[in-house]
């Protein structure tokens, strides 16, 4: 049986590739959204983040029922809905609290992905590289906002598109190629 098929059959990651790319989708939605609307008023970014924040969460919670890394999507899951429902418990937030509240969330959110991409060997080189590389964004997104933390209101909306644009890309990758490899066991399964 070939690398592929132990992959998954083993339920390492291939089931997981609708949430990997849903992920993808609503960071790709979130990213764009901001870029239509730079000049955008503190309430709706503050609600734009709180809701993918939620989402990503509730997506990060279903995802730890279809794997045995259940520990790194609860800690992703917990992480995101806090992130979200802080969000929303604090409307009057001012920016620099969002800042910095996203910039914890993507640090734990990134350093959970390297993790994985490091120690999972079940994983293809082909998705631990692009595992790392979601990580290594949101890591270093997180640290770029923490320190600049007095960049102005439309650049931190460019930082926060940039990042949710290109974290989007990497998880619909990501997704994509663990689709195939489920696709590929289910054929020779079959």
């Amino acid at each position: 049986m070939n690398d592929h098929v132990k992959t998954a059959r083993g339920g390492a990651v291939g089931p997981l590739w609708w949430a990997i790319e849903g992920r993808g989708v609503l960071a790709l939605l979130f990213g764009f959204l901001a870029l239509i609307w730079p000049g955008i008023t503190l309430g709706v970014l503050v609600a734009l983040f709180g809701v993918y924040a939620l989402v990503d969460g509730v997506v990060s919670i279903m995802a730890m029922f279809a794997t045995r890394r259940w520990l790194l999507y609860l800690v992703l899951g917990i992480s995101g809905i806090a992130a979200g429902i802080l969000t929303f418990l604090y409307p009057e937030i001012t920016l620099l609290a969002l800042v910095y509240i996203v910039g914890a969330w993507a640090i734990v959110t990134g350093a959970f992905q390297i993790a994985t991409a490091v120690t999972q060997p079940e994983l293809l080189r082909s998705h631990r590289w692009l595992w790392g590389i979601s990580g290594a964004l949101a890591v270093g997104f997180g640290v770029l906002l923490f320190a600049m933390p007095g960049v102005g209101m439309i650049s931190r909306v460019y930082i926060v598109a940039f990042y949710a644009l290109m974290y989007g890309i990497a998880q619909i990758l990501l997704g994509f190629n663990l689709r195939q490899i489920e696709q590929l066991a289910q054929e020779v399964i079959s």
